[in-house]
């Protein structure tokens, strides 16, 4: 795309990535305001002619226009249009991870989770990575440091699995962090959860969550299994997980043998 700048963002950037996670890419025009489904048409068409891309998926209508499609290797990627938050988010969650270590397991464990249950797509009405990762800091906030992950990922689960009303209550990790009441909040669908992004107060995190009943469900579930089955069905989230390393290293020594 002529006068376009591309800059890398996400869970690639971050170290939050799973095995099948796609690859998060913004673009941004050089000649100002442009039409969102007129460029991923443009975009569409190029890398179908020079690159190996293929089962495009335009969504243009969203607050935040996407175009998905798989590169080289079956590699899901997620191209934005004229989105700055998700670059300038990236050195904030780096600095995030080196002063919340534990963090960063409990967000790929709940990763897991979510995308073993098709909770990790907002635009199906799951949970963003970014939106996973504030609950974890408002959590923090609310109940203190933990003393090691588990209790972090047991507690997070019991407080937004079977404590925590999505519905009636929103979340606000500037600061010390706090809660609010939703009631005043009018422009709130009435099922779906609200976070107030700490980069920019005035945009609200959660607002396609409409699965939100399901993620609590999830969250519940795993707390159960801790200690009704040991966490057997746990730590087949990851034996899924593990699976489909080695089968992407597969593919990408196949992509490299065939160059």
């Amino acid at each position: 795309v002529p006068d376009a700048l591309v800059f890398p963002h996400g869970s690639c950037m971050s170290g939050t990535f799973l095995p099948t996670s796609d690859i998060d890419l913004a673009v941004f025009s050089k000649a100002g305001q442009i039409i969102p489904i007129q460029l991923m048409n443009v975009i569409t068409e190029g890398l179908q002619l020079n690159y190996e891309a293929r089962d495009f998926l335009a969504i243009p209508t969203t607050r935040v226009p996407l175009l998905k499609f798989y590169g080289p290797v079956d590699i899901p990627i997620d191209l934005t249009l004229d989105e700055i938050r998700g670059p300038l988010n990236s050195p904030t969650v780096t600095q995030l991870f080196l002063d919340m270590p534990y963090i960063l397991p409990a967000q790929l464990f709940f990763k897991c989770a979510l995308r073993s249950h098709e909770l990790d797509q907002p635009y199906k009405g799951g949970l963003s990575s970014y939106t996973l990762q504030l609950m974890l800091i408002a959590y923090v906030q609310y109940k203190g440091i933990p003393q090691n992950i588990t209790d972090l990922i047991l507690g997070f689960c019991h407080f937004f699995g079977f404590e925590f009303n999505f519905l009636l209550t929103g979340i606000d990790v500037s600061g010390k962090g706090s809660f609010f009441s939703r009631i005043n909040e009018a422009q709130d669908l009435p099922l779906n959860i609200h976070i107030r992004d700490p980069l920019n107060p005035r945009n609200i995190l959660g607002h396609n969550s409409f699965r939100v009943a399901e993620i609590r469900k999830l969250f519940r579930d795993i707390y159960e299994s801790a200690f009704n089955d040991d966490g057997e069905s746990i730590l087949s989230t990851f034996t899924a997980e593990l699976d489909a390393i080695e089968e992407m290293r597969e593919k990408a020594r196949q992509f490299l043998e065939h160059r």
